[in-house]
């Protein structure tokens, strides 16, 4: 049976879905048991403890644990499994594998290029949150974690697989990263 443009694009949505949907169940798996990987915790830790200390805060680590001197006095912030952005990391490799159309090649490019920028983003997070906290107070705590950080590294996620699926390009040459914008439609190089 052969299908027309509309049935071939609801096929492709659909097939999107099932394949994100299955990736999803390792997720669900992880947080149902509440598995945690305190050597990935450490590490996400001690590379934001060491920038904050470049950055002249006074702290301490402990494992995942930051000891931050602020000006409301001592304060312990917990890089917990769920600070380490691992959710992010997973759902954006989910959404590139799920998507129809694109070659393995061009997939993995784009994670090898996509995840350690997200993993940045998120030290730039928890450094971020703690100046500021140590800086301001940590009443404001909740305000700049939960409310700006935690739904910005969603926004970042989704707008760096949208960008991916729009086209945006990269080359990385000789150490150098350029980038190519390429939202429009492809043009036909054989008109005369």
């Amino acid at each position: 049976m052969k299908l027309n443009a509309k049935q071939r694009k609801l096929w492709k949505i659909v097939k999107f879905f099932i394949i994100f949907n299955l990736l999803a169940i390792p997720l669900d798996i992880i947080v149902y048991f509440n598995y945690i990987y305190i050597p990935f915790q450490n590490f996400v830790a001690a590379v934001s403890y060491s920038i904050l200390n470049l950055l002249g805060y006074q702290v301490d680590l402990l494992m995942y644990f930051i000891r931050v001197v602020s000006i409301s006095g001592v304060q312990i912030v917990e890089v917990s499994m769920d600070s380490t952005a691992w959710k992010s990391l997973y759902a954006l490799a989910a959404l590139v594998i799920a998507t129809p159309d694109k070659k393995w090649k061009g997939k993995m490019k784009f994670l090898l290029f996509a995840l350690p920028l997200i993993f940045v983003i998120n030290v730039l997070r928890i450094v971020t949150t703690v100046a500021l906290c140590a800086s301001y107070g940590f009443q404001y705590f909740d305000l700049v974690h939960s409310i700006l950080w935690r739904e910005g590294l969603i926004a970042v996620v989704v707008i760096l697989w949208y960008l991916w699926l729009r086209g945006v390009t990269y080359n990385i040459v000789k150490n150098k990263l350029s980038f190519r914008w390429n939202f429009g439609r492809r043009r036909n190089r054989n008109r005369h």
